[in-house]
């Protein structure tokens, strides 16, 4: 398996982005292009980053306490 800090994080949000080695799956590659799109419709973020080998997801949901 390749190094994951040669992955460029933000293509993992483009659609139909897979490394080479995932294309033997039967992934469409819209995964996280979807997951990002509902997430930003829900004024939230999402972002990728890797660290010791390992792809870390963050999403930060907006939520007003004050209803």
């Amino acid at each position: 398996m390749e190094n994951l800090e040669e992955i460029d994080v933000e293509k993992l949000f483009n659609r139909f982005y897979m490394k080479d080695e995932s294309r033997n799956n039967q992934s469409s590659g819209l995964g996280l292009t979807i997951t990002k799109f509902l997430v930003e419709k829900m004024n939230s973020s999402i972002k990728a980053e890797i660290s010791d080998n390992f792809i870390h997801f963050k999403i930060t949901f907006k939520y007003d306490f004050k209803k």
